[in-house]
């Protein structure tokens, strides 16, 4: 349902400590380009009876009903960056009816976005024509002078290694108005 990077699970655990609690996690918007997450740690008993209930590696997990099929195959991880604390959580696009883009969409967010996270980055499946998956660098990629050696070393590799008969990359990022690049 929901996956979880070690360093999130350790954060929870610490922000529970030996209360009955857990996290909720929501959708706070939809957009063509998925969906932004939002989440809290709450008593388990809070929330309607209609929350879905479940464990993320034994921690307490709540989340609403209506969101249940957007924020399945989330990614979260805690992350600091520059000194910045906190949570981030990565998804699968909710654009994707088509099984092999969500296939490469679920790729990017379980084994590309977790290491480039670590420098606020993200990478986004903008679109898949043939063999060709085309994407999107946010965050700390979009603009980074390494972009072009995470497209290559990273993205390339493992959606070749994964990915549903993909054997070419194509950044679609306008690189040139990032504001935040990690790397100048």
């Amino acid at each position: 349902m929901i996956y979880a990077s070690d360093t999130a699970l350790a954060k929870i655990r610490e922000l529970i400590g030996t209360r009955e609690a857990g996290v909720r996690m929501w959708i706070v918007d939809r957009t063509p380009g998925g969906a932004a997450y939002a989440l809290d740690v709450r008593q388990v008993t809070d929330g309607p009876d209609s929350d879905c209930r479940a464990t993320l590696d034994g921690v307490p997990l709540i989340v609403p009903l209506a969101d249940l099929g957007d924020v399945r195959g989330a990614f979260l991880d805690y992350v600091d960056v520059d000194g910045q604390r906190g949570f981030r959580i990565s998804g699968p696009s909710v654009l994707w009816e088509n099984p092999r883009a969500r296939k490469v969409q679920e790729i990017l967010d379980r084994h590309v976005n977790p290491s480039v996270a670590v420098h606020g980055g993200e990478v986004e499946l903008a679109g898949l024509e043939g063999s060709t998956a085309f994407v999107r660098m946010r965050g700390g990629c979009h603009g980074c002078a390494m972009a072009n050696s995470t497209l290559k070393n990273i993205v390339e590799r493992t959606l070749r290694e994964y990915g549903p008969d993909v054997t070419a990359v194509v950044d679609v990022t306008d690189h040139d108005c990032g504001r935040t690049p990690f790397f100048r």
